[in-house]
C-alpha cells in the first residue's frame, strides 16, 4: 500500500515518493542521521524579497529538508522537532505520515538533492503584526531515495521522475526573527517536472 496516495497535497515529499528525503535505515533504536550538506544555486535577480528574506528562505527550506530527512528515516524519536520547520496541517501531516512508515515497517533510505531554489513572492501581511507570508519553489534530485517494505518490495511511485517540483508556502508569524519561518504547506508529485532553469 502506498503511503503518500491518501494526503495529495498536505505532506510535500510525501506525496512526491513517499519522502524522498530518508538519509537512514528507519531503525528506531539508533539516533537520527547527521544532515546533507545542501547547494543552493545564488539568488537570480528574478527572485522575489530583498537578499536577506531569500537567505532566510533558502536556510528555512534547509533546515525542513533536514527534520524531514531526519523524522523518516527514525520516525519513532520524538516529534517536537517537526514544530521547529512546519506548523499548522504541514506539521500534522509529517507527524501522521512517520506514524504510518512506522507502524507499515517501510525503510527509507537515500537523500533528497535540493538543486534549485527560487523565491517567488515574499508578502508582508495586510494586519499589523501579522505574519509575513512567502511562496518559494524547489527542483530536486531524488533518484537516489528508496523506500522498502517489509516483503522487500518498493514502496515509491514507479513513474517517479528523477528530477521534481515542490511549490512551498510558508510564512512567519515574528517578521524580524528570519529564523521564524514555518512551511504551511507544500506541493508536488512524483511526475511533476522542474521548471526550465
Amino acid at each position: 500500500m502506498q503511503v503518500w496516495a491518501r494526503r495529495e497535497a498536505a505532506t510535500v515529499w510525501a506525496a512526491m515518493v513517499l519522502l524522498a528525503v530518508g538519509c537512514g535505515t528507519g531503525d528506531a533504536s539508533g539516533p537520527g542521521p547527521t544532515p546533507t550538506a545542501v547547494t543552493v544555486a545564488p539568488p537570480s535577480t528574478t527572485q522575489a524579497g530583498t537578499a536577506a528574506e531569500q537567505a532566510a528562505l533558502t536556510d528555512a527550506i534547509t533546515r525542513y529538508q533536514s527534520v524531514y530527512s531526519s523524522v523518516y528515516a527514525n520516525p519513532r524519536q520524538d516529534l517536537a522537532i517537526v514544530d521547529t520547520v512546519a506548523a499548522g496541517e504541514e506539521a500534522a501531516s509529517l507527524r501522521d505520515q512517520a506514524a504510518q512508515v512506522a507502524a507499515q515497517g517501510i525503510v527509507v533510505t537515500g537523500a533528497i538533492k535540493l538543486l534549485r531554489l527560487r523565491v517567488d513572492s515574499v508578502s508582508p501581511s495586510p494586519v499589523a503584526g501579522g505574519p509575513t507570508a512567502a511562496n518559494v519553489t524547489t527542483c530536486n534530485d531524488v533518484s537516489g531515495t528508496t523506500a522498502t517494505n517489509p516483503d522487500g518490495s518498493s514502496n515509491l511511485n514507479p513513474n517517479r521522475l528523477s528530477q521534481t517540483k515542490t511549490t512551498f508556502q510558508l510564512q512567519n508569524p515574528t517578521p524580524a526573527d528570519p529564523a521564524g519561518w514555518r512551511v504551511i504547506q507544500g506541493r508536488s508529485g512524483p511526475t511533476i517536472p522542474c521548471d526550465p532553469s
